[in-house]
Parts: structure tokens; sequence; C-alpha cells
């Protein structure tokens, strides 16, 4: 039987409007009336996602789901009473009339509705390379201005949230010569979780990826791992089984693979090559500043441990010089300060202003300087000695040097150098002798 001419050019003026709209709530409320010219809903069934629930074909915000799926995913259950929705060579679903609806009118709405709906997609997919091609820029931008590894993959996971479909997120950040992950992020279902202990490469999927430099794409990740023996899936945030997941290497141009991200579902989604092509170029765009940085915090560990170790050097020589020169009261107004070692000019400046802070403190009236340790000296370190023998006598107080060898005698008869008025013993105890009679003293 024929279709009703009224009938048909009456859906034929509605789907032209349909092909004319550029807003979904427009093609909703036109394919609704399509719907009531047909006596009832046109339900569709497509692959992966409604295989038991048909649904109404104005339901477009579920058909914006099945869209994105990957040709590979549809999986369409036995329909006697249905007619295939074809498209492109491919059967894309099937369309389910109403009863008042007669199968002729249904045979020729049926291509209509399978090119619109092709349409869709192609706009949907138009659309979703636009949004990638964005977010690839934002964060490229945004992986070169940081080097806090845990802020650079948070704005990461907000910036892909949105252009790739996905409730959990993890980023692994590998130091490739020691065979150790540095860091795990995970973002699951908004929870965030950050792991900043050094771990051996875990035996699991992000392991997996790590270690053989291969991606890694399952549809129903609990039954198809199973492909995989020995390895076990990561149980991350809520710790809930995912059902796809996607991850793939962060690889260096010459290999190197300095990290590993995937992105996992817990409903029916399904991942495609392509959500798998960008999930890599973000990969890639991550893994130059991810080892920029990795290098940066090396750079700034080695700069650290030299530094730490000139300082303790440091600290080591100060000590020795503070031992090597010592300012000793020995008795009431004698103070002693036994040298040992080299004379140079910080050192000497150093005993001098040690030197004459004790004879202010002290009220000290005589100083013996002995030099028993002191294993040569220069015209400098005579110079030294001169110098710190008048600012003794400027404060009031008189030297003693003592413990002067005849190997230092005889180069300072060489060298031409004269103590001047010093007085001068032959050891410590004939210069405390001294002292002690200088100052009314003496030793019983």
């Amino acid at each position: 039987m024929a279709a009703e001419p009224s009938l048909y050019q009456a859906l034929a003026v509605e789907f032209s409007a349909l092909v004319a709209s550029t807003s979904i709530p427009v093609s909703i409320a036109t394919l609704q009336r399509m719907e009531r010219l047909c006596g009832g809903a046109l339900l569709v069934v497509f692959g992966g996602i409604n295989a038991d629930q048909p649904f109404s074909v104005s339901r477009l915000d579920v058909l914006q789901q099945w869209i994105m799926l990957p040709r590979a995913a549809y999986t369409l259950p036995p329909v006697t009473n249905g007619v295939p929705l074809l498209a492109n060579g491919y059967q894309i679903g099937m369309l389910l009339p109403p009863a008042a609806l007669d199968a002729t009118t249904t045979a020729l709405l049926a291509p209509l509705l399978a090119s619109e709906i092709e349409r869709w997609r192609s706009a949907e997919l138009q659309h979703l390379e636009a949004a990638r091609r964005t977010a690839l820029g934002r964060i490229a931008t945004t992986a070169n201005a940081h080097t806090d590894l845990v802020a650079m993959l948070r704005e990461v996971y907000g910036i892909l949230y949105g252009p790739l479909q996905f409730q959990g997120f993890l980023a692994a950040i590998l130091d490739a010569q020691r065979e150790e992950t540095v860091l795990m992020y995970i973002m699951d279902t908004g929870e965030e979780t950050v792991q900043t202990d050094r771990q051996a490469i875990p035996n699991n999927l992000s392991g997996y990826i790590m270690r053989q430099r291969v991606a890694l794409r399952f549809d129903d990740l609990m039954v198809e791992v199973q492909h995989y023996p020995g390895i076990t899936p990561l149980a991350v945030g809520t710790g809930a089984s995912p059902h796809a997941w996607l991850g793939v290497p962060m690889q260096l141009g010459d290999g190197t693979v300095v990290g590993m991200l995937s992105v996992q579902s817990y409903d029916a989604t399904h991942y495609a090559e392509r959500d798998q092509r960008f999930l890599e170029q973000v990969a890639t765009t991550l893994a130059v500043a991810v080892q920029k940085v990795l290098l940066l915090n090396e750079r700034d560990a080695q700069l650290a441990q030299i530094t730490n170790g000139y300082e303790q050097q440091r600290l080591l020589l100060a000590l020795v010089r503070e031992l090597g020169s010592p300012v000793m009261p020995i008795y009431g107004g004698v103070l002693a300060v036994p040298l040992v070692g080299t004379l140079d000019s910080e050192r000497m400046q150093m005993v001098m202003e040690r030197l004459l802070e004790a004879i202010v403190r002290e009220q000290a009236d005589v100083v013996i300087m002995d030099i028993t340790g002191v294993p040569m000296v220069d015209t400098a370190a005579v110079n030294y000695l001169l110098q710190a023998a008048a600012a003794v006598r400027l404060l009031g107080s008189q030297i003693i040097l003592t413990g002067i060898s005849g190997a230092i005698a005889q180069t300072m008869v060489q060298l031409g150098v004269s103590l001047g008025d010093i007085t001068t013993r032959a050891n410590l105890a004939a210069g405390l002798e001294e002292a002690l009679t200088l100052v009314g003293r003496r030793i019983t």
C-alpha cells in the first residue's frame, strides 16, 4: 500500500527544517513533530549504549553520546521488526517505527534519518577536533610555564576534562635512569591523590606501558586485561573497577620514556583510535616539559648538595682556624695565644680580632704569643706578628713572643727581618715566667 502523500509531504517539510537547523532545541522540537506525524515515538537502537533500551530519536542528548563511539563498538542485537539505519556503508543502528507507521513510509524515512544522524556525527567530530586542537595549545603553554609537576598535571587534568570523556585520570612520572616512579598524580571522580615517594616501576598496566613503550586501550577492562598474564589493573581513587581504559607513554623523540598518562571511565564509554591519538599528542607535548622539570630538579638537588658540601667545609675550616688560634686567659691579667700551622692574612685577621676583644674583656696586661707550632715564617708572617704587637700596645698591654725555632730564626735573619723591641723567650714556660714578673707575680 502506497504512503499517503500528505503524510510523506509533511514529513519531508519537517525533515527539511531538521536539515536546516543549527540549534539542538530547534532540532528536538522538529523531531518531536515528526514523531507526532508518525503516530508515536521513532525509536532507535545503537550498539554499545542502548542495545536493550531503545530511545526516541528526539533524544539528542543520548545521541551525542553515541556519535562519539568508534565504529567497532557497534554491536547490534537482532531486531526483527526494525529497519536498518545505513550511512556511508555502515549499519549505524536500527529504526523501530510506531505501529501506526506503514512500512513504505518507514523505508523512506530510515535513510533520511540515518543521513541526518551521520551529519550530526560529522559536525560533532569537527567540533571535538577543534576543541582538542585548542586543548593541545593550552597544554603546551601550561606545561612550558610550570616547574612544579603537580601543579602542571592538575592544570592538564582540567584542560583535558571535556575534550576527552573520563572519570579517572592518572599520570606517572618516571626516573628512567633509576627505573623508579617519582610522582603519581591521580584525579578520580574529583578526588585528588598525589604520591611523591620513589617506587619501583609497578607491575600493573601503568608499569607495562612504561616498560614496553606501548599504548593500551580497553573497552571492557576487567575482561580484556586477562590477555595480559601477570598484569593487574591499578585501583585508583575510589578503587572501583573501570569499564573503559586508555593509557599511553610519555615518550621523548629518542625513545626515552619519562612517564605515562591514562584515563578511565566507569560507564559504557568506548575510547576510539582518535581518542588514543589525541592522548598520545598530549603525552608527547608533556614529555618534553616533564623532562625539563626533571632535569631542573636534578640540577637543583646537585647544587644543594654542592652548596651543603661547601657550607660544611666552610664550617669545618672555621672550626679548625678557631681551634688553631685560641686566646686563653691563663692567669690574672695574662693571655696566651698558641698559634699552630701557617700564618696567613685571613687567619691573622681572626687572631687579631679575637685577641683585641679578649684584652678588653679580660683587662689583660700581658699577651704571650707562642709560635712553637708554626712550621715556617716569611716576611708577610712577620709583618702580621708586628701588626698584632702594635695593636696590643695601643690597648696598653705588653706582648711576649715565644717558641721561635732555630729554623725560623735563621729564616728571619736571611730575610733581614727584625722584631724590633718585641720581647722574646725560648718557650711558653719562659714566656709565662716573664709575664708573671711583669704583672708582679711569680711561679712558686
